[in-house]
């Protein structure tokens, strides 16, 4: 009568099970838990301010998927320019060498100093690291548009995302 408790090192063998015929790289549940993490923003030039009352994550991990959430809100801008990455993740992201690793990320924007061109769009494609990538979709061929300076004191980026991590 209580909580199952897995000694450290051991986690659930799924092994026994039939195999789906995809190549299986793990059949191990080793790791689960909940927590916070303290958010910060990197512009390529000036910068942002994050609140610090407004500057806590959370996130969920089982295995090696790690999902995410969180909401900031900018106290200050000093010419920000080029693309935005939220930083402080709690694990990094895993590195296979390829595109594979590309996450997506579900970001609102409220209250920015200038109107997108296209929608904002946020992404995970830093292999190995801790952050998301947010830029403005734009009408660029190759949809990348800089939009740090869409952002000032009183904007908010709200955002969700799941990844798999190293």
């Amino acid at each position: 009568d209580g909580n199952l408790v897995v000694a450290a090192g051991h986690g659930i063998d799924f092994s026994a099970q039939t195999q789906s015929g995809s190549t299986t790289t793990a059949e191990l549940l080793d790791h689960y838990e909940t927590g916070t993490f303290t958010i910060t923003v990197v512009t390529e030039s000036g910068s942002l301010t994050v609140n610090s009352s407004n500057n806590t994550g959370f996130y969920t991990r089982i295995g090696g998927i790690v999902h995410v959430g969180g909401r900031i809100q900018f106290s200050a801008a000093s010419s920000p320019s080029g693309q935005i990455r939220i930083r402080g993740l709690p694990f990094t992201q895993i590195d296979t060498g390829e595109d594979s690793e590309l996450n997506p990320v579900t970001v609102n924007i409220y209250n920015p100093a200038v109107a997108p061109t296209g929608v904002f769009v946020a992404e995970m494609n830093d292999n190995g690291t801790d952050n998301i990538l947010v830029r403005d979709g734009g009408s660029e061929v190759d949809g990348v548009t800089a939009c740090a300076d869409h952002f000032d004191a009183g904007s908010l980026i709200g955002f969700t995302a799941t990844y798999r991590h190293a």
